[in-house]
């Protein structure tokens, strides 16, 4: 039988310690977007606003020949290298007010409600800025499409294409994200290119949110991209893993519990700070509306 919090003082010690790290593992499992970018935030120094990350020009190899003794130049060597930057800026809060503390803790439904309520609002605030302001953000290598929310094969070739002539397509680094218009109204375009995830017998790959495949590249499908045929508007983007760099701090950090007698009860937020940032703008792929 669990303990029973009858207290600010003992909520304050279970929050921390029991709730947070169950709403931030539940948090981690449910990605689906950010699993295809690039989490920096093992590089973030605590208290820092930003982490910087480099970015590598693609490395030479040079002839040398048989024992001669020809001066190689280093890689990076004749300019310094760019860099990245990815900035702390964005941050959200999910608040409660818990009435009655010992029933959270007793009851594992209700205390699983409030994980699982957590972690999908501060998940959700934090793929949609990395789809809106990140990804649909990218220029480089837009593709039009000839009729709204619309990707037929050859315009999905067209975005490989530029990402290919940019070195920025590797196979197993793509993903592509479409509104659920887009997906509905491209399927029936890509014949036997598309492996439905109901064709593996097995729904484990819906962990992640992933519904199917086409030509080996994950498909995620998110509101978060727009399908009402607005011209210019993104209604799919295909990018490149190392295109979207983020940094998560202080991860699902506590704040309080604070009595409110004015409402009857105890309240506390659980709040997440993070940045990103667009590394390689070539990288990335929307497919716009004509």
């Amino acid at each position: 039988m669990a303990d029973v919090i009858h207290g600010v003082t003992q909520l304050a010690n279970w929050l921390p310690t029991v709730f947070a790290p169950a709403a931030y593992g539940y948090f981690m499992h449910e990605r689906t977007l950010s699993n295809w970018c690039t989490d920096y935030s093992g590089l973030l120094i605590p208290g820092a606003k930003a982490v910087t990350v480099p970015l590598s020009a693609a490395v030479v190899a040079e002839s040398r020949g048989a024992g001669a003794e020809t001066v190689v130049e280093y890689t990076g060597h004749t300019s310094a290298e760019a860099v990245g930057t990815v900035t702390v800026n964005q941050f959200y809060t999910a608040a409660f007010l818990i009435t009655d503390a010992a029933q959270l803790q007793t009851n594992t439904q209700l205390m699983q409600h409030y994980v699982e309520g957590t972690a999908y609002a501060l998940r959700s605030s934090f793929e949609t800025y990395l789809a809106a302001t990140i990804l649909q953000s990218a220029t480089t290598n837009d593709v039009t499409l000839g009729t709204d929310n619309t990707i037929t094969a050859a315009k999905l070739q067209e975005g490989i294409q530029n990402l290919l002539i940019d070195n920025a397509y590797v196979p197993g680094m793509v993903a592509l994200a479409l509104s659920p218009e887009a997906w509905a109204a491209s399927v029936e375009n890509w014949d036997d290119l598309y492996f439905h995830v109901s064709a593996t017998g097995t729904d484990t790959i819906l962990t992640n949110g992933q519904i199917g495949k086409i030509m080996g590249i994950p498909i995620y499908v998110s509101d978060d991209w727009d399908g009402d045929g607005t011209t210019g508007d993104e209604t799919g983007t295909l990018w490149n893993k190392r295109a979207v760099g983020y940094a998560l701090q202080n991860a699902f950090q506590i704040i309080g519990p604070v009595p409110d007698p004015l409402r009857g009860g105890t309240g506390f937020s659980v709040e997440l700070y993070y940045g990103a940032t667009k590394l390689l703008d070539s990288g990335i792929a929307n497919f716009n509306n004509p």
